[in-house]
């Protein structure tokens, strides 16, 4: 097998071709060095850290139609047909909720001990997305409210992760996996064999509680332990209650969903920890997610009844 391991999107990339896929270890060793180059290339312009990014000219350039790339025009549109669908339990306008957390950083770079002042977060309600898109001939513009910021965060990533697969399949790569911090596509099989996806231990980050065999599917997992930091002496973390605007109290700790389509399968699993697992589960079951997996605060694993 041929394999790239590197640093993206804030997390760890993990990516491997099997040698039974196609040409040599040189063929498949530049198949990946070009699809790292093309989420590096996407990740400027989805991310918020990146003081002249296209997402922060969006959150600069409040309460004015301004135009934006297809490719962040399309992002948008799905973050806000989920928004629409779960009622505002997905919410991608929290940029402004994380910055006052101390989340205005790259993670790693965060400091626990930055004093960080206290500023008022205007109300997100559930029937109202606070920014708007339209195409003005052959351009893309978008409409952000004033006092919000984007922040796409996970679908973006997820997005970026499917990009990469198609740009894959375009060159005839038909067996691979790529993982991004959690958020998995697993294509055709590693050789003869499906592939092998961990849902890691929240409690011992060197431990898997479950492996799951996953084949043209993908998997994303949205948790409260792993980025977790002190802001004004408390711990905190990004999962943010999109009604209160703090993060989320679950008896949730983890969610891993499988799914077809890796934004789908990042949506439902940061909506169904924000509910908990009284309201979760039984969401999860009306959901066209191919399975899920489920770890409370006290340990209990608890899975769709298909895994």
């Amino acid at each position: 097998m041929t394999s790239r391991t590197f640093r993206a999107m804030g997390t760890d990339i993990y990516m491997e071709i099997p040698n039974s896929c196609i040409g040599d270890d040189f063929e498949r060793s530049r198949i990946l060095a070009d699809a790292a180059r093309k989420m590096t290339q996407l990740e400027s312009i989805f991310t918020r850290f990146h003081r002249d990014s296209d997402l922060n000219h969006i959150n600069h350039s409040t309460g004015k139609w301004i135009q934006i790339r297809p490719c962040l025009y399309e992002v948008l549109q799905l973050a806000k047909d989920f928004f629409v669908t779960t009622r505002g339990l997905f919410n991608p306008c929290l940029g402004a909720v994380m910055k006052q957390l101390g989340y205005s950083v790259p993670f790693e770079q965060i400091d626990d001990n930055t004093v960080r002042p206290v500023i008022e977060i205007p109300y997100v309600s559930p029937m109202h997305c606070p920014f708007d898109l339209r195409i003005q001939g052959t351009e893309y513009q978008v409409w952000l409210e004033p006092g919000y910021q984007i922040d796409l965060g996970g679908i973006a990533k997820g997005w970026i992760v499917q990009q990469i697969a198609s740009d894959l399949r375009s060159v005839g790569v038909h067996q691979f996996v790529c993982n991004a911090g959690g958020d998995v596509i697993c294509d055709g099989y590693n050789g003869t064999r499906s592939w092998s996806v961990g849902i890691r231990s929240p409690f011992d980050t060197n431990d898997h509680i479950l492996l799951l065999d996953i084949h043209d599917l993908a998997v994303a997992t949205s948790g409260t332990y792993k980025r977790t930091w002190k802001n004004h002496g408390q711990t905190v973390h990004h999962i943010i209650d999109p009604f209160l605007g703090v993060p989320v109290q679950s008896d949730m700790i983890s969610c891993s969903v499988i799914h077809r389509n890796l934004v789908t399968a990042e949506v439902q699993a940061k909506v169904a920890l924000i509910m908990g697992t009284e309201k979760g589960i039984p969401w999860l079951n009306n959901q066209d997610c191919a399975g899920w997996v489920i770890i409370t605060q006290n340990g209990t694993v608890v899975k769709s009844c298909n895994l």
